[in-house]
């Protein structure tokens, strides 16, 4: 039996139709100045060890930090005060742990390298990401007169990390 290889950069699933519904990748998408972004993840304190949902903390900080200053509007929202998990499980750290990673969320980081995020109750979490992306949606389309494109990027195991670009094209 043939090893799947998990890095395959770039394919496509088909649906019941004949263009993709998703395409997987390895990097984000073009950031425009336009661009918004929602982003959203569920672990709480409580569940934020590494060990356990804490790695969606860790790709959730990455992005974070990765898309600072990128553009102007960015919504954060997370279940998990960042001081809370730094002081509860120490460093937060991206990448495979057989290779080297990358410090995403420390008390270095806390005051100046992370956009702010904003706390919400883990049973709202949906209905608020689903709201804020609906909002920046709204605004996207009336500010420019056109449809917004959206991008969402999530987690191929599971969905509670979302990421999504909204961005009016002429």
């Amino acid at each position: 039996m043939a090893e799947r290889n998990p890095l395959v950069p770039g394919r496509t699933r088909k649906g019941l139709f004949s263009h993709p519904k998703t395409f997987v990748t390895h990097t984000l998408p073009a950031i425009h100045e336009n661009t918004v972004i929602v982003a959203a993840t569920h672990p709480t304190v409580q569940t934020g060890d590494q060990t356990k949902d804490g790695w969606f903390l860790s790709d959730f900080y990455a992005f974070n930090c990765l898309l600072k200053g990128s553009v102007a509007d960015q919504t954060w929202l997370t279940a998990a005060k960042p001081a809370r998990l730094v002081e509860k499980y120490g460093d937060f750290l991206h990448g495979s742990p057989d290779r080297d990673r990358k410090v995403v969320l420390n008390h270095d980081l806390l005051d100046s390298e992370i956009t702010p995020v904003t706390l919400v109750e883990p049973a709202e979490m949906i209905d608020r990401f689903l709201s804020e992306v609906n909002e920046e949606s709204l605004r996207a389309k009336n500010s420019a007169g056109s449809s917004p494109g959206a991008r969402r990027i999530r987690h191929p195991i599971h969905d509670s990390l979302f990421l999504w670009r909204l961005g009016c094209h002429p």
